[in-house]
């Protein structure tokens, strides 16, 4: 696999998505739980068929790092998937 900054260039591309819900003044009062709740989901699709070819969410809930956690799990599920499928970097 070899990374472009060109779409055109490109034969799958990697989109995502993240949102970060902070802990509100109740949670924090009621719980003592001041982390947040992180969603995340990644999606790779070939552009030449329009096929997603890898997808993956995750919630992370009452997260310390939440964003980075969520991003982290992204990362490795979608590696795994390379590496089950071949697909190595030049």
């Amino acid at each position: 696999m070899i990374i472009v900054t060109s779409k055109e260039k490109a034969d799958l591309v990697i989109t995502g998505t993240a949102e970060e819900k902070k802990a509100g003044v109740a949670k924090m009062i009621m719980f003592g739980q001041i982390h947040s709740d992180d969603q995340a989901s990644i999606r790779v699709v070939n552009v030449h068929n329009d096929e997603q070819v890898f997808a993956y969410a995750v919630d992370k809930k009452n997260t310390l790092h939440g964003q980075q956690t969520a991003a982290e799990a992204c990362a490795k599920h979608l590696k795994e998937y390379l590496e089950k499928h071949r697909v190595t970097t030049e």
